[in-house]
């Protein structure tokens, strides 16, 4: 089994987040001392019980640190991304709904490190982070990466999956995905996106699109064309000139949606 687990520990019943996410994620629930364990018996989910493997019986009672157990279990699993939350959270990130299994999914490609603050994604600008996050991670910020000066750099990706790190650079950027599904980050955005995804980024934004191939296709498909934005005031290519406002409503990137005439 891969793909993510998400793991909770609780005293309470079965809140309405907890069956969300049972429904959405294989979901570990790590027993505690007071923990109504008949409450749980008709969720679709993975239940330690407080009184069964010696491992739970031994470990601290009352006390958080028992959310490593459920870790040990997801990994052992084969998972290989586990979400760490409460029993009385339920995430939205840019929209009312949106595909929650696509986006854990992607998130283990969507960082430069192999840790995700969420609540970032969500509240962009504040400071706040998970229980647990590693605090030399919170002011990470994306890669500076240098292209070799052209007039226009065409890339052709198709791949099973796509991803890698966070990244900015000094050319202008319209990205188009043919074929695939997963989240678009940009700048402090982070979204959904599908088959003709189009997104025309300014110089130096941060972003990463972390996806996959569709369901029956054997590999992501985009297409991406870098520029300096120096181009588009060139004396040789005066076509280009009425380009400027557009590119100048793209400096925290923006998304094109419509029907091509």
């Amino acid at each position: 089994m891969s793909g993510p687990a998400v793991v909770i520990t609780s005293i309470n019943p079965p809140s309405d987040a907890v069956a969300q996410w049972a429904a959405a994620l294989p979901l570990v629930v790590v027993a505690d001392k007071k923990t109504p364990e008949h409450a749980y018996a008709e969720l679709p989910l993975t239940l330690l019980p407080f009184a069964g493997d010696h491992r739970l019986r031994s470990s601290p009672t009352n006390h958080y640190s028992r959310k490593n157990l459920g870790y040990l279990e997801a990994i052992a699993r084969g998972h290989d991304l586990i979400v760490d939350t409460d029993d009385d959270t339920w995430p939205q990130l840019a929209a009312d709904t949106f595909d929650l299994t696509t986006v854990q999914r992607s998130l283990v490609r969507c960082a430069t490190s192999e840790f995700v603050n969420m609540f970032a994604l969500r509240l962009p600008g504040e400071r706040i982070w998970p229980r647990g996050f590693p605090l030399d991670e919170l002011h990470t910020e994306a890669a500076e990466v240098t292209h070799p000066d052209a007039a226009f750099r065409y890339l052709r990706l198709e791949l099973p999956a796509f991803g890698g790190a966070r990244h900015r650079h000094g050319q202008a950027e319209l990205t188009w995905v043919e074929r695939g599904h997963g989240v678009r980050f940009v700048g402090d955005s982070a979204e959904p996106f599908a088959d003709g995804d189009l997104v025309l980024l300014g110089p130096r934004v941060p972003h990463l699109w972390a996806g996959r191939a569709d369901a029956g296709e054997a590999h992501f498909l985009a297409h991406v064309v870098q520029f300096p934005t120096s181009l588009l005031a060139s004396p040789l290519l005066p076509e280009l000139h009425a380009a400027q406002p557009l590119l100048d409503r793209a400096g925290r990137g923006l998304r094109v949606q419509g029907q091509a005439h």
